[in-house]
């Protein structure tokens, strides 16, 4: 069931599994942005969370804002007590308010650049002047990745030709690569795992962790622990892209390479 635009309205709040006063459990609510694929965010969660209110101590209620600058935002101020964000607005966040990872989807991240499997382009460097398609700013793997990679060949986006950003239907990638309207594109392992008969990689980057759910300081380095050891737990569902590969316990010092990341490419120091 997708859920209805509200004009005016910045978020949408969805209890999925409602806490029970007479069970004296504790009701979180975790802030999750709103994209663009076949299943709603709270869709997408639903077995997670689920699983996870079965706990005797927590139940979850899930938030769903409409894009993921409103998310961060209520996370910042306190209006919502968990965060699913990914790694680089989690560095932003751990450096602004001190948010503290709890876990990370299990299995790691990796971006490409990709052309279309027939184009006459061979290397990153003849990319020098072309178009280029990415996903929105600030995605690690369509947008801060691609541009390490390019980077790693001595080109800047400067040097690119037109640069499109298709927001978070990173599909559109794919389609502008693949009907000439961009020369290469930057996009996931996963998406390009989905399309590679059609597809040829330039360059693959270095691992980096997943995405995470992060929790404001003021919940406390107790329920952090906790929470982290119920996590854990989690029994993947074959249905549900979030946490497929199970969840495992996030650090800090996990995201230092994303850190590196933010400061090579945005010039900015989440340190």
């Amino acid at each position: 069931m997708r859920i209805a635009t509200v004009i005016g309205l910045t978020l949408l709040t969805l209890p999925l599994f409602a806490a029970n006063p007479a069970t004296g459990k504790q009701t979180l609510k975790i802030g999750l942005a709103e994209g663009k694929g076949k299943q709603t965010a709270a869709e997408t969660f639903a077995p997670f969370l689920k699983q996870m209110s079965s706990s005797p101590k927590y139940a979850f209620e899930a938030v769903v804002f409409e894009d993921g600058e409103k998310q961060y935002d209520a996370l910042r101020a306190g209006k919502v007590d968990l965060a699913f964000l990914g790694p680089a607005p989690y560095v932003k966040a751990r450096y602004e308010f001190k948010a503290e990872p709890v876990v990370a989807e299990a299995g790691e991240l990796r971006s490409m650049l990709v052309v279309a499997k027939g184009s006459p382009i061979t290397t990153v460097e003849q990319l020098r002047g072309k178009s280029l398609a990415l996903g929105y700013e600030g995605s690690t793997t369509t947008h801060l990745l691609p541009l390490l990679l390019l980077s790693k060949h001595h080109l800047k986006k400067e040097d690119m030709g037109q640069v499109t950003f298709v927001g978070d239907q990173t599909k559109k990638i794919v389609d502008l690569v693949l009907d000439g309207s961009a020369a290469a594109g930057g996009i996931s392992e996963t998406l390009y795992a989905a399309h590679k008969n059609e597809l040829r990689v330039l360059e693959t980057s270095e691992p980096l962790p997943g995405a995470l759910i992060v929790a404001h300081p003021k919940i406390g380095a107790g329920v952090v622990k906790e929470l982290r050891s119920l996590f854990v737990t989690y029994a993947p569902v074959a249905t549900s892209p979030r946490f497929a590969k199970g969840a495992v316990a996030a650090t800090d010092d996990m995201y230092n390479r994303v850190r590196f990341l933010c400061k090579v490419v945005l010039g900015r120091m989440y340190l």
